[in-house]
């Protein structure tokens, strides 16, 4: 995954968890069906300073970014949970800072599966603040593995950060006014998806049809 310029790492034991879940789940009997975004109509409070970045406390939790109504309209067919994680920010050999709710792991159960974590995707809060400070703390560096997507997804400007690896999508970082985050997501070692005829299909499948409109829907919360 492309690293953004000045960013300290991320490290969440979350997601080694999940992606060891996603090799071993059971895919379902029925194939995935993916729907079309239905926006909750929900804001979250404008309580960005004026100035600089927020204190990682003061950052909104990730998952109030999205409502479970939202996923749903997506994933039709499956059972959806919301689960808030801590995240750890490294830098060096230490932990910089930590923050609390910082990571939402949205998770999918395939219709007729025994794993609740067939699916997943993840939004993290990447910095809370004035808009500049935020661009400035969280960048996108210049890269040929990285693209410019514009305002084409619904916030104000978002970048794809590398590709597809394995069953993970590309990374998508995103910026809406005070709030900068990233969404990524995994297909299930045994999800079936409606209409894909390999797992490389499925990948692109999920990251076209859930991913990208999970970033819209979590823009959609935020207020300019």
């Amino acid at each position: 995954m492309s690293k953004a310029a000045n960013v300290p790492s991320v490290v969440t034991s979350t997601v080694v968890v999940a992606l060891v879940l996603l090799l071993c789940s059971c895919g379902g009997k029925e194939p995935l069906q993916f729907g079309n975004l239905e926006l909750s109509g929900k804001t979250i409070e404008d309580s960005a300073p004026s100035s600089g970045v927020a204190p990682p406390k003061d950052w909104p939790q990730a998952c109030s970014l999205i409502a479970k109504s939202e996923v749903r309209s997506l994933l039709p067919n499956s059972k959806v949970s919301l689960v808030g994680k801590r995240v750890e920010v490294l830098k060096g050999r230490g932990v910089d800072y930590t923050v609390p709710g910082g990571q939402c792991q949205v998770e999918s159960h395939q219709p007729g599966g025994r794993s609740n974590y067939s699916d997943v995707v993840w939004i993290d809060v990447m910095a809370w603040g004035a808009p500049n400070a935020v661009r400035v703390r969280v960048r996108i560096t210049d890269s040929s593995s990285n693209k410019d997507l514009g305002s084409s997804l619904g916030p104000q400007q978002c970048a794809e950060l590398g590709g597809a690896n394995g069953l993970l999508t590309p990374t998508v970082r995103c910026f809406q006014g005070p709030l900068a985050f990233d969404v990524r997501g995994a297909v299930g070692a045994k999800t079936e998806i409606a209409g894909a005829t390999s797992e490389g299909e499925e990948v692109i499948l999920w990251y076209d049809n859930v991913v990208k409109p999970v970033a819209r829907a979590v823009a959609a919360h935020v207020p300019i």
